[in-house]
């Protein structure tokens, strides 16, 4: 269940962002064409990009495709390989957990004393928002992924 919804949020929530962020700029080529300033665009077209590069960010952990140094795994074999990979996830697991304590720290300040874009007025807590949303995705991935290594390690399963 867990696995469908973050499919889900990463396929089709990212697709639609994408599709959004690419007519808000072809907009704005657009408008440029004719001489109309339009402030906006360019705005929310950033904003997009960070939800989308931090939602998608839980893919490339599911799918093992952030920056790793590979030597090692390439010496190891069986369940020495498993155990290498349980002990980097853990590590990457402690790094989202610092990220999401960071994030703990910004967000109430920003709720405390709004800020607000200067083209669209936007709260800027929607934008701040995206690294922690992010940060929770890949958590729960990178738990999905301890999870089931440790189950083929019990169960004698190597890669």
């Amino acid at each position: 269940m867990l696995n469908r919804v973050l499919d889900f949020i990463e396929k089709y929530v990212t697709a639609v962002l994408f599709a959004a962020m690419c007519t808000i700029i072809m907009i704005q080529i657009v408008f440029r064409f004719v001489s109309w300033n339009v402030a906006w665009c360019e705005e929310l077209a950033r904003y997009l990009f960070v939800w989308i590069i931090y939602l998608t960010g839980s893919k490339a952990v599911k799918d093992g495709k952030h920056l790793t140094v590979d030597i090692l795994p390439l010496f190891l074999k069986g369940k020495a390989q498993i155990i290498l990979h349980i002990f980097s996830t853990v590590a990457t697991l402690a790094f989202f957990v610092a990220l999401l304590y960071a994030g703990s720290l910004v967000l109430p300040s920003m709720m405390a004393r709004p800020q607000f874009s200067p083209a669209n007025h936007v709260n800027m807590i929607i934008p701040y928002l995206a690294p922690t949303v992010g940060t929770v995705l890949m958590t729960l991935r990178a738990i999905v992924i301890i999870i089931n290594d440790v189950k083929n390690l019990k169960n004698g399963e190597v890669q």
